[in-house]
């Protein structure tokens, strides 16, 4: 497939000059070529493959010591889609921080760019205040979670569990997600349900459960729909921080 050991980092392998497009060999379907035909470095730590755009990156993240999974954040989000997960499987989950949830709706600085010399500031202002009111409806900050691709009770599944400080907010949080996902997604799940589970050091998940429809395989739409919004930078409203 192309591949070459990599000169001076033991177990790691490349298809190519690191960071350099490569539109001849595109392919988005491809994990080991990408949108732009990227190369790839891959490498070995424990039982988990490690594929970074750069050789660099692989020595570094074999360096760190300990898991993002072992902080608290992680680790009661991962509580909470065992809590939904029961004889499921878990095929992949992202982990992500509040940042993937930071999804303003529009840039003020859009607005400031247009203020014309003499602008009344307070009427900027005030337009300022009316779209972010607009914009950010939403969850309450949290510390941290994961999206998982599944397959629960037979049916592809979308899981979203995150960290929040107790479980009052952890379930009220989970029932203002799932009434996001239906109300702003334009291919919602055919189930949603809200609930919340216990994590560590006092910590509790919000979690959320998107069922789709039986179908033959693996295949997951509500997972691929999902990623690529993420990917697009579309944002997902189910994650989105805002006010209640």
């Amino acid at each position: 497939m192309g591949f070459e050991p990599v000169e001076g980092l033991e177990d790691a392998l490349i298809n190519g000059e690191p960071m350099k497009q490569d539109f001849g060999r595109r392919n988005p379907a491809d994990p080991w070529r990408g949108s732009i035909g990227q190369a790839v470095a891959v490498g070995g730590k424990g039982a988990a493959l490690i594929h970074a755009p750069t050789p660099e990156a692989i020595g570094f993240l074999r360096a760190m010591e300990r898991s993002a999974l072992e902080t608290p954040a992680l680790a009661t989000a991962l509580a909470g889609l065992e809590s939904v997960a029961g004889e499921g499987e878990a095929l992949q989950a992202l982990p992500f921080t509040p940042v993937l949830g930071l999804e303003a709706g529009f840039d003020p600085a859009e607005l400031l760019l247009r203020a014309r010399p003499g602008q009344d500031m307070a009427v900027l202002r005030a337009e300022i205040e009316a779209r972010m009111a607009e914009t950010a409806q939403g969850l309450p900050p949290y510390f941290g979670g994961l999206l998982a691709d599944a397959q629960i009770q037979g049916r592809p599944a979308l899981v979203v569990s995150l960290a929040y400080p107790d479980c009052a907010t952890a379930q009220a949080a989970a029932e203002r997600s799932a009434g996001l996902w239906r109300a702003e997604l334009p291919e919602p799940a055919a189930e949603i349900s809200a609930s919340h589970a216990e994590g560590v050091e006092g910590l509790c998940a919000a979690v959320i459960l998107g069922l789709g429809e039986a179908q033959e395989g693996l295949a997951n739409p509500l997972a691929s729909a999902a990623l690529n919004r993420i990917l697009r930078r579309d944002g997902l409203p189910m994650l989105r921080i805002g006010a209640p």
